[in-house]
């Protein structure tokens, strides 16, 4: 969302930028998978697993918030409105993110 950082009318806002549909972690991994053709396994870790992984990466608070969002059993089920208002189109579905990205993964 450059248009944010480089369109007068943002300044001082707060953006949740989303896809456009609900994902389950699994289902990202499966179609990062089939993106870059061969399996990739999902393992789920615990939410203290979790904790412990992402201490020294993310702060406490997004922490919580990765692990509500994998409490929900369709996913990240909450769908922000704000890509598509800054932008004026819905944005890219995860699937077509991971097969843009392809080569980050290999």
């Amino acid at each position: 969302m450059v248009e944010a950082l480089v369109e007068d009318g943002h300044a001082g806002r707060t953006y949740w930028p989303t896809g456009p549909e609900p994902v389950r972690r699994r289902d990202a991994v499966r179609m990062i998978g089939e993106a870059i053709g061969r399996e990739v396994g999902f393992v789920e870790p615990t939410a203290g697993q979790a904790r412990e992984l992402w201490r020294e990466v993310y702060p406490a608070e997004v922490i919580e918030w990765f692990l509500e969002m994998g409490r929900h059993p369709e996913g990240n089920s909450w769908v922000s409105p704000d890509v598509e208002r800054v932008l004026g189109r819905p944005g890219l579905t995860f699937d077509r993110w991971a097969r843009d990205h392809a080569a980050d993964f290999r």
